[in-house]
């Protein structure tokens, strides 16, 4: 419910007051939300964090308030620590961050803006960090079971014990869903349409 109201929020805020009842119906009729309505599946709650984050930065665009400041890089931070695919959305506000410093006009807005970069990723980082931490001391790897490969070239077996690799491997047969970079970069396709899998 939280999600489809922040919805509907986000859609009457940024959209139109006639948008915002139809896009928390289009959501709400999205199966793969149906299956997780009722459930305690981190899945909605991740969306309602990345939902929120998103509106706090674009408020922050507008008004560079360290208010906004703030919401954005706590709503980053939960996102981020309920699973791990949530640090994909604190990167895309970084980049975010980012370009508006790019766009920056003079040297003190600069300077602004490279504080408030430096604050976003320091706040998000409380979050998170604890969460990767603990991850990185069981099995090697921060964001285990993503880029197993890409820690091996480094030396590093990031595979975890052989626990973890059971596990792994008995979820990733029922999943259909692969381990590699390009089936990470194909998952919200994999998602949409084979989302039953």
């Amino acid at each position: 419910w939280l999600l489809l109201a922040g919805i509907y929020a986000f859609a009457r805020t940024w959209l139109s007051p006639e948008s915002s009842f139809v896009a928390a119906l289009i959501f709400s009729t999205i199966p793969l939300a149906q299956a997780f309505f009722g459930t305690g599946y981190v899945d909605l709650p991740l969306a309602l964090f990345g939902l929120l984050a998103f509106w706090s930065f674009l408020n922050w665009w507008k008004h560079e308030s360290n208010d906004w400041l703030l919401l954005t890089a706590v709503f980053a931070g939960f996102g981020a620590a309920i699973k791990t695919l949530g640090g994909f959305s604190f990167l895309l506000l970084a980049v975010g961050f980012l370009c508006k410093l790019a766009l920056a006009p003079s040297k003190k807005s600069f300077g602004r803006r490279f504080k408030a970069f430096l604050a976003f990723g320091g706040i998000a980082s409380i979050f998170f960090l604890p969460w990767y931490l603990k991850t990185f001391l069981w099995t090697g790897n921060p964001v285990w079971p993503l880029y197993r490969p890409f820690f091996a070239w480094f030396g590093i077996d990031g595979s975890g014990t052989a626990f973890f690799n059971a596990t792994l491997n008995e979820l990733a047969s029922g999943a259909g869903t692969g381990l590699g970079l390009r089936d990470l970069l194909l998952t919200p396709v994999t998602i949409t349409f084979y989302g039953a899998k």
